[in-house]
């Protein structure tokens, strides 16, 4: 019997060690991509160091189960199109988009501590999603004084002392946007030549158009969390709303498709409607 209660108790330290394991790696499907990228506050001077941050943060997110798209390669293939689409209008925030590939991007900036009792690096890491803009994650990495001027060392030093935090809460804000939506804000308004308003009765049902808003906004809106927060006859304020950061098939939902969802579904009450996104903001116009 004190066998059987062994190899019971054995067995299940065993099965723990293989969950806390288990948990430690990120699971590849429910993964975000990274882009690790230069601050934009770094210099020439720091280039040096700035890649050999660049290039551990991205190795250290690797062994964590992410999946990381390298700028250099992500640049080369969007010159390759552009010779392609060279005839082809280009705008800014199509520029955007082909740049930031990616689900989160990641900005690193290394800085060198000089003194006479020794030489430092400090690194910056800020993590942002890159549909939005909204901040995820910041932490600060120090390497200690050494009595050395090789600071790529030192550099390496700074990024291990922060970055496995900064990864832990990275995925712990991405777990929390699968589980809960991604918040967005949105503006509804006319055109100035517009002949609608939200009172307006359209469709065969003859509903109102503040009332159609609200029953797409409602039926889309991730687990129905939404606030709409002011109504006026020309304007719809949607102070919050939940979007999905993943379809059915795990694939990453871009603001761009969802919103056109909403455009779509106006089609068919016989509105024509212009988008813009800025960051997690949405602006549409009736027409």
């Amino acid at each position: 019997m004190y066998r059987n209660y062994t190899l019971a108790f054995i067995s299940f330290l065993f099965l723990g060690i293989l969950n806390i394991a288990a948990q430690a790696q990120v699971t590849p499907s429910v993964a975000p991509t990274i882009m690790v990228i230069a601050n934009r506050d770094s210099t020439s001077k720091d280039e040096a160091d700035v890649q050999v941050a660049i290039q551990k943060v991205k190795e250290l997110f690797e062994s964590q189960g992410f999946r990381t798209i390298d700028i250099a390669v992500k640049e080369k293939q969007t010159a390759s199109d552009r010779a392609f689409e060279r005839e082809n209008k280009v705008s800014p925030r199509q520029e955007l988009l082909e740049a930031y590939a990616a689900d989160i991007l990641v900005e690193v900036l290394a800085i060198r501590k000089y003194s006479s009792n020794g030489n430092a690096a400090t690194v910056l890491i800020t993590g942002y999603d890159a549909s939005t803009g909204k901040n995820l994650a910041n932490r600060t990495g120090y390497s200690q004084k050494f009595y050395t001027d090789d600071f790529s060392r030192l550099t390496l030093r700074a990024v291990n002392a922060c970055t496995p935090e900064f990864i832990a809460v990275i995925q712990e804000n991405y777990q929390q946007a699968l589980q809960q939506g991604r918040p967005v804000s949105m503006n509804i308004t006319f055109d100035f030549n517009s002949r609608y308003t939200m009172y307006s009765r359209v469709g065969t049902s003859k509903i109102e158009l503040a009332e159609a808003l609200e029953d797409w906004i409602q039926s889309n809106a991730f687990k129905q969390v939404y606030k709409i927060n002011g109504l006026a006859e020309t304007k719809l304020i949607v102070d919050e709303m939940r979007v999905p950061v993943k379809d059915q098939e795990g694939k990453p939902i871009r603001l761009t498709k969802f919103f056109a969802g909403l455009q779509t579904y106006l089609q068919q009450f016989g509105l024509e409607t212009t988008r813009d996104i800025q960051g997690s903001k949405i602006f549409v116009t009736i027409k």
